[in-house]
């Protein structure tokens, strides 16, 4: 066999696996997180491994995650609300700014509300940690950001 041949099938082989490889790194990142239920409850498990959560600990941040869930459901319509006014601007002849400032101040009012709920739960979770656990959390949020070039 010529070896052009084998480097190209080679060559097609790696771009494959490369590809495959790409996907697979977009679909750990994209994908298997799905639904927020799905998100929160990695989050609890990840949280509960990394800080070595006891038992009485896991049961009150699932219970902070069931309220936090609820409370994004609940505020669910407010965002479709919102998204469906703007894509119905977009098809406009005109656009109304008084609609859209209307309803881009109601969904503020929202993030507020939930701003302070999530605060609330922040520092109910943090209030159960204990001081070791805190500097775990700390240096896992310090490493987050960096890794998501956030500053610090």
């Amino acid at each position: 066999m010529n070896n052009k041949y084998v480097f190209g099938a080679a060559g097609v082989v790696l771009g494959a696996c490369l590809t495959v490889g790409a996907g697979a790194a977009m679909w750990r990142c994209y994908g298997p997180m799905g639904s927020p239920e799905t998100r929160a409850a990695w989050v609890v498990k990840k949280l509960s491994s990394d800080l070595d959560l006891d038992a009485t600990q896991i049961q009150k941040l699932t219970a902070i995650k069931d309220e936090v869930l609820k409370h994004r459901a609940a505020t669910a319509s407010g965002r479709e609300e919102m998204h469906k006014a703007v894509l119905a601007q977009v098809e406009s002849a005109n656009v109304d700014k008084a609609a859209l400032n209307k309803i881009f101040d109601s969904h503020m009012s929202d993030m507020k509300d939930s701003r302070v709920f999530l605060i609330d739960k922040f520092a109910e979770f943090h209030s159960i940690l204990r001081d070791d656990q805190k500097k775990t959390l700390k240096k896992k949020m310090e490493h987050f950001l960096m890794s998501h070039d956030a500053p610090i």
